[in-house]
């Protein structure tokens, strides 16, 4: 069921340390976590269209413990934001869209 690997990303914008050009210096913290892919459903598909979101992927998650408020989902080489998270009982469903 949970057979997937996903990359949960965060990026983290130093407030002290700057680049050449003055701006903050970028760090991605990443964890490794198992996951099962599924469908957007209509009802939440349309919902978030109204919001002027594109949902275009759910993950779900076997524990909610794994996951820690990442802004951003890796898997299979494409890049996803999160819109928003719902927990069911112990598991965890994050639902995203393609990262511009």
């Amino acid at each position: 069921m949970f057979n997937d690997v996903a990359i949960l990303t965060e990026k983290i914008y130093s407030t002290t340390t700057t680049d050449e050009y003055g701006d903050p210096i970028v760090t991605e913290s990443t964890s490794q976590v198992f996951v099962e892919p599924k469908s957007v459903k209509y009802t939440e598909f349309y919902a978030a269209q109204t919001a002027g979101f594109d949902p275009q992927i759910v993950f779900m998650l076997s524990d909610y413990l794994d996951y820690h408020g990442e802004s951003f989902v890796e898997y299979q080489d494409v890049m996803y934001k999160v819109i928003r998270t719902y927990r069911k009982g112990q598991m965890l469903d994050i639902v995203c869209a393609h990262e511009d």
